[in-house]
């Protein structure tokens, strides 16, 4: 990160895009760029850019003008290599793995200002621009180097496109890349170099083009996180990546909470799922969750018992000894939280942070409110109106943290998100408890704000995640394509396919009509090839989706709702036995589902889990059954089961209660609450 100088700020342009602002504290905040040869693990995201995004909201909360900028690097061999292992350019690579890697962030709450690539053009224009001014001012010369060259190939091998025997004594490794051995973990070529130089130049290439650079300041660095009993490794899979931290249902506030809780600052840290599980039971359940649920429980009883949701008056909470010290301690705590953050001590902070929950809990306690209520109302006043401004700081001093959280406090405070700030007009955050939220203000409706996760959750996640990725889904795609080789997928325009009957059954003809089963859809997880702009209609795209054993053409009127580049190369939940229908020249196939909010100006997707496996069958615990073959039209059976087609406000995507559920999990939407899916 660094201070942005203010001299560069127009005036002209402040109203256009975010700028320097004179008099003001100025910050550019970015991360490590994440490379897009595979899908972020846990150790990638709290490495750069879930680190950056809690210091910048920080930021945000004090008032200080900061930017946020990222993007994914997609220059470098290992995007050539990933393209030649996946049988396609790397251009589609790139484009194929920002959208992963954006929809991962997404999910975990990244607050870019911008997050863009490094191969879009005006990026290459700055390069290119910085080259060449290092030309001009004479600090780039030309050098030979020996590399290696395959006559198969007809190229030059740059160090990770050669394999052979690693010349370490006692390791001879027959895998050993052409930069390190992962076996020895002995970096084959700097330590055989002679008279070796640091190639280290950051910042240089700027300070060479002799231009007004915004330099950087502050770095604030990580060590590993491992996994269980060994390493995350994106080139092997191994480990919990960011699309498995959204298929298992744990909310993104637990997975935040627990890498920044165990963030590797000054060592080596380790991912386990029995410390997530006492972190998210015994600090945020038990202390955090147990804390703010007593205070507005408490104040949202009816008179008599409580406080009807109304928060009480306390003209002279100064003078209680035990709130005066609350005061006085969760003063200190502040300035230690402000300290860290400064600092981009993360850990630090968000300890301290939940210290003063655990300042709130010991106070509640000693105080025993629910005694003070039928014997010193006064007091109780006192206490429950400087606990609810306690509600209210860990609410702001948390949101960097674990932003969800937050709005979800608000909503329960009844107050609006903006109003959410670590600082007043001057700076200061230096209040009382009680002063945070005026009396007589009427809170929302208290929920549980935190789920125990329980032994059994554990131990399936344990032995769901024990594998590599890639083992994982080979193992997923056996079981689902057994699964397929028992079904037929419907054609959507044939007949289904006929068993043979008895001849008595044969003979006679049934006069009942099958049941509206939702069993008798057929939805599969597809993956969108392509998808282009109907020739014809302006409001319709026409895709080719994969699915399984077959590709098909669909037609979906989604233009309005869904930009063309967020279509390309995605899974999706196909209804694949309706009756085809032509659609401006075009027979669509299938029907792509999708979730709309109640005035259909927001339409999303509904994501089967990245590691579902294309082609197998969505599915609805307890409605076990084959599909029809094609659905017909005047049974009106997809018009009937359609209107219990919705999402929860856990965002799954749900026939009544029952989620669409797949062999690696159940299918979600990004952001739409209680929406109709079709």
């Amino acid at each position: 990160m660094g201070d942005l100088s203010s001299e560069n700020s127009s005036k002209n342009d402040q109203t256009a895009k975010k700028v320097p602002i004179p008099g003001k504290r100025n910050i550019l905040i970015t991360s490590a760029l994440p490379y897009v040869n595979n899908v972020p693990h846990l150790g990638n995201i709290i490495g750069c850019v879930l680190s950056a995004d809690v210091f910048a909201r920080y930021c945000r909360l004090r008032g200080y003008n900061a930017i946020y900028i990222c993007g994914t690097d997609e220059y470098g061999t290992a995007t050539e290599t990933k393209a030649m292992e996946e049988n396609c350019s790397p251009k589609e690579i790139c484009d194929k793995y920002h959208a992963i890697h954006r929809e991962v962030y997404k999910w975990f709450n990244i607050s870019f200002d911008e997050f863009g690539r490094t191969s879009t053009p005006q990026q290459t224009e700055v390069c290119q621009a910085i080259f060449k001014k290092l030309l001009e001012n004479n600090w780039l010369s030309e050098n030979t180097m020996q590399q290696l060259y395959c006559d198969t190939c007809k190229r030059f091998l740059a160090d990770r496109l050669v394999e052979g025997t690693c010349p370490t004594e006692g390791c001879n490794y027959d895998s050993a890349r052409g930069d390190q051995c992962e076996n020895c973990g002995k970096l084959l070529n700097p330590t055989e170099l002679k008279d070796p130089r640091c190639k280290v130049m950051f910042p240089s290439t700027l300070l060479g083009t002799e231009e007004n650079w915004t330099l950087m300041k502050t770095i604030s660095v990580t060590e590993y996180l491992n996994y269980e009993a060994g390493k995350f490794s994106k080139s092997k899979g191994i480990g919990v990546f960011g699309n498995d931290a959204k298929d298992t249902n744990i909310p993104v506030e637990v997975w935040r909470y627990y890498l920044l809780t165990n963030r590797p600052e000054v060592s080596d840290t380790l991912f386990t799922w029995s410390d997530l599980q006492a972190k998210l039971n015994n600090e945020l359940l038990n202390n955090l969750g147990n804390f703010i649920n007593r205070v507005l429980s408490f104040i949202a009883k009816p008179p008599g018992t409580g406080y009807g949701s109304i928060v009480p008056d306390a003209p002279n909470a100064d003078s209680h000894p035990r709130t005066k010290k609350l005061a006085e301690d969760v003063g200190k705590l502040l300035g230690q939280y402000v300290e860290a953050m400064e600092k981009v001590k993360l850990k630090q902070g968000l300890k301290t942070a939940m210290s003063i929950s655990s300042e709130g809990n010991a106070y509640l306690q000693e105080c025993q409110f629910w005694k003070l209520y039928k014997e010193d109302q006064p007091s109780c006043n006192i206490v429950m109106r400087a606990s609810v401004g306690l509600v209210y700081l860990l609410a702001c001093l948390l949101e960097p943290f674990m932003p969800s959280f937050s709005l979800e406090v608000f909503k329960q405070l009844n107050l609006s998100p903006e109003e959410a700030s670590l600082c007043d007009e001057k700076g200061d955050i230096d209040r009382a408890p009680w002063e945070f939220i005026p009396h007589n203000h009427k809170i929302g409706t208290p929920e549980p704000l935190f789920k125990e996760l329980k032994d059994e959750e554990v131990d399936f996640f344990r032995k769901k995640f024990a594998g590599s990725q890639a083992e994982r889904a080979e193992a997923e795609a056996a079981q689902v394509a057994e699964k397929m080789s028992k079904t037929k997928i419907s054609d959507g325009g044939g007949k289904k396919q006929q068993t043979k009957k008895p001849a008595a059954q044969a003979n006679s003809k049934s006069t009942v009509e099958p049941e509206i089963s939702i069993s008798r859809l057929d939805i599969r997880v597809g993956l969108i090839k392509k998808a282009q702009k109907h020739p014809d209609a302006d409001s319709l795209y026409v895709e080719e989706i994969d699915l399984g054993v077959e590709t098909r053409t669909v037609v979906s009127g989604l233009v309005k709702y869904i930009p063309l580049e967020e279509m390309q190369n995605r899974k999706v939940c196909v209804l694949c036995n309706l009756k085809p229908a032509t659609m401006r020249g075009i027979k669509s196939q299938a029907m792509v589902l999708a979730a709309s909010n109640s005035d259909h100006t927001k339409v999303e997707l509904v994501d089967p889990p990245e590691s579902a496996v294309v082609g197998e069958r969505v599915t609805f615990p307890g409605f076990e059954g084959e599909s029809d073959g094609v659905l017909n039209p005047k049974k009106k059976v997809w018009e009937t089961l359609q209107v219990d087609f919705q999402t929860n406000t856990d965002l799954v995507a749900c026939y009544k209660d029952i989620p669409f559920t797949t062999s690696a999990g159940v299918c979600k939407v990004a952001s739409i609450q209680s929406g109709s899916i079709r």
